[in-house]
């Protein structure tokens, strides 16, 4: 899980004041974050060691800011819903003091029992990402074992894939 720290700094508007949008808009734009943030499906956001809001993360999307000195630099920004109450993610967290202590660094990653799902193949093992290692292959080679053969699922697979509808 992710926790963002806002200040005050850069914004026009009291945090504390801002609605549900403009503090998504403040919380989800615009960071440095490395591939471990791929990993991650939810973001808290927060203001003076309280955690205001929490959000699912359904994809990070590479951003370009200008810095102080004018200079382009690659950021990512969340895309992702506000959660509301009755989430368990919005009320284990919203209102509460924030998971992990304010510093410096704005992005902390934040270990958490909601971060948590079956593995995709079925084998029923609790994970962080979507597959146990090595399981994303079990589940490609039996579902190619109930189709028939590697040939024959290709052959299906050519003739019915859309890519234009897959793109979008």
């Amino acid at each position: 899980m992710l926790q963002i720290t806002l200040t005050q700094k850069g914004h026009d508007k009291p945090i504390t004041a801002m609605t549900a949008d403009e503090l998504y808009e403040a919380g989800r734009h615009a960071w440095v974050l490395g591939s471990k943030a791929d990993r991650e499906r939810f973001a808290l956001i927060v203001y003076n060691n309280t955690v205001l809001q929490a959000v699912e993360i359904d994809d990070l999307e590479e951003v370009t800011v200008i810095n102080a000195h004018g200079r382009e630099q690659r950021r990512r920004a969340i895309v992702g819903r506000v959660l509301s109450a009755g989430h368990p993610v919005y009320d284990a967290f919203v209102g509460q003091v924030a998971p992990m202590p304010s510093t410096q660094n704005p992005i902390k990653y934040v270990e958490s029992e909601h971060d948590l799902t079956p593995c995709l193949c079925g084998c029923g093992e609790i994970v962080r990402s979507d597959f146990v290692a090595g399981h994303d292959q079990r589940a490609i080679h039996e579902r190619i074992a109930k189709f028939g053969t590697v040939a024959k699922f290709l052959t299906w697979f050519d003739a019915t894939y859309d890519a234009t509808a897959s793109a979008a």
